[in-house]
């Protein structure tokens, strides 16, 4: 990508003095005898940190891709941010610091517009994948996928590539260069496994890189 080393030291750049708010809003002792707004930072950060907690769990033991588990501190998050934002806005540099944050708000929406956009049409290459596998499949099959997104986009009955499923399932989704779910990606054991253990190819794509395995019991 032309620019890349620019664009990602803007990103960066924005990134930090959109955050600066909410650290200084953690951070900033309030006045002194203030105790609503000592205990209301207590009760926030009650919230905030069991799903902190809950991610680094799930991190640890699944990926560090589903961020929609710390959704909820969200609202806690903001309140903070408006704490620092307040503080900064009340500086003589306030009405500057206030016009360089619309503008990072600004550069924030434009960017997850064309970051849906862009993952929307990487999606779209796989459609006929699974259009082929709804058009000729039974409703009730079972597939061996890995992952949340493709059995999502499957709508079917899905189970981990594991050896104690093989005798579950119906079908089995295989694409290893399926770089939109990582997870999705077998291991070489699991792989050969499905393929000993499968019947035939029952469809196969060149352009996608998919290849459904059945299985007969």
């Amino acid at each position: 990508m032309p620019n890349f080393s620019l664009l990602a030291g803007i990103w960066l750049l924005g990134t930090i003095i959109f955050f600066l708010p909410l650290i200084i809003g953690i951070i900033k002792p309030k006045k002194a005898g203030d105790k609503s707004n000592n205990n209301l930072n207590w009760i926030l950060l009650i919230w905030i940190i069991p799903y902190l907690l809950l991610f680094i769990v799930y991190a640890a033991n699944v990926g560090t891709l589903i961020s929609r588990i710390i959704i909820p501190i969200f609202p806690a998050l903001a309140i903070f941010w408006a704490y620092g934002f307040d503080y900064f806005k009340n500086k003589n540099y306030g009405k500057f610091f206030s016009i360089i944050i619309a503008l990072i708000v600004i550069g924030l929406v434009s960017s997850e517009y064309v970051k849906t956009n862009i993952a929307a049409n990487s999606w779209n290459k796989y459609n006929q994948d699974f259009e082929w596998i709804k058009s000729n499949t039974n409703p009730n099959s079972i597939f061996l996928v890995n992952g949340q997104c493709i059995p999502y986009n499957l709508e079917r009955t899905a189970l981990y590539a594991a050896d104690g499923n093989l005798n579950k399932a119906d079908y089995a989704w295989v694409n290893q260069n399926f770089a939109l779910d990582r997870r999705s990606i077998l291991s070489d054991n699991d792989l050969k496994l499905i393929q000993s253990q499968s019947s035939n190819v029952v469809y196969s794509s060149k352009e996608t890189g998919t290849t459904i395995y059945r299985f007969i019991h």
